[in-house]
């Protein structure tokens, strides 16, 4: 997130952000780029203020980007 810059000021409430730690881990487990997913998750939270929690973000992210591809 170096260099990025960081909305901290009228964010939305966060909820439950349980789901977006299980993919990470879901993704670890089945050997995905899991430090991509990570990052991405990261820039959508900090860099554009969503709430990663929602179902609705984190399918879009995946979407948006192809977090589905293996590790290098």
């Amino acid at each position: 997130m170096r260099g990025k810059e960081l909305i901290l000021e009228s964010r939305p409430e966060l909820s439950d952000p349980a789901p977006a730690s299980l993919i990470i881990i879901a993704a670890y487990l089945d050997g995905k780029d899991w430090i991509r997913l990570t990052r991405a998750l990261q820039q959508a939270f900090w860099g554009e203020a969503k709430d990663i929690g929602q179902p609705h973000v984190r399918e879009g992210l995946q979407m948006r980007r192809d977090l589905t591809a293996p590790a290098s």
